[in-house]
C-alpha cells in the first residue's frame, strides 16, 4: 500500500531535480563572465546574446514543464510503480536538456542536430507526460 510519505518523497525528488537542472542551464553563462576581467560589459554582453537567449528559452521550458508535472501530480494522491518509472523518465528528459542547450549555444545557434536533440528531447517529455496523463485516467485510485 501506498503512503503520503512515499507519494511526498517523489513529488520533493522531482521538485529538486527541476530547480538542479534549471541551475545547470546558467552555469556557461557564469563562466562566460568570469572571463570578462576589465573588458567592456556591454560588447561582452552583446557577444552572448545568443547564449542568453537560450537560456532563457530553456529555462522558461523546463519552469513550464515543472509547472505542468505541479499540476498533474497535485491531482493525485499516491503514485505506483508505473507512475514512478514514468516519473523517472520525465525527470531523465528535464536533466537532459541543459546538454542540448549547451549544443545549440557552442553550435552559435540553433542548427542542424543541435536543434534535433533539443526537439527531440521536448517531444520525450510531452510523450512521457502525456504516459501518465492516459495511465492514471486507468487507474483512477491514484486520484485524489
Amino acid at each position: 500500500m501506498a503512503t503520503s510519505r512515499g507519494f511526498d518523497r517523489v513529488v520533493n525528488f522531482s521538485d529538486a531535480v527541476v530547480a538542479i537542472a534549471i541551475t545547470i542551464l546558467v552555469l556557461p553563462l557564469v563562466d562566460e563572465a568570469s572571463s570578462i576581467g576589465h573588458g567592456d560589459v556591454n560588447h561582452f554582453l552583446a557577444g552572448i546574446g545568443a547564449q542568453v537567449y537560450v537560456f532563457v528559452l530553456s529555462f522558461a521550458v523546463i519552469a513550464y514543464y515543472w509547472f505542468l508535472h505541479h499540476t498533474f501530480f497535485e491531482q493525485l494522491q499516491q503514485v505506483d510503480r508505473r507512475i514512478m518509472l514514468l516519473n523517472t523518465l520525465w525527470l531523465f528528459g528535464i536533466v537532459f536538456i541543459p546538454f542540448p542547450t549547451a549544443l545549440i549555444v557552442d553550435s552559435n545557434g540553433p542548427a542542424g542536430w543541435a536543434t534535433t536533440i533539443y526537439m527531440g528531447t521536448m517531444l520525450f517529455l510531452a510523450i512521457i507526460q502525456l504516459a501518465m496523463k492516459v495511465y492514471v485516467q486507468k487507474h483512477k485510485d491514484l486520484l485524489t
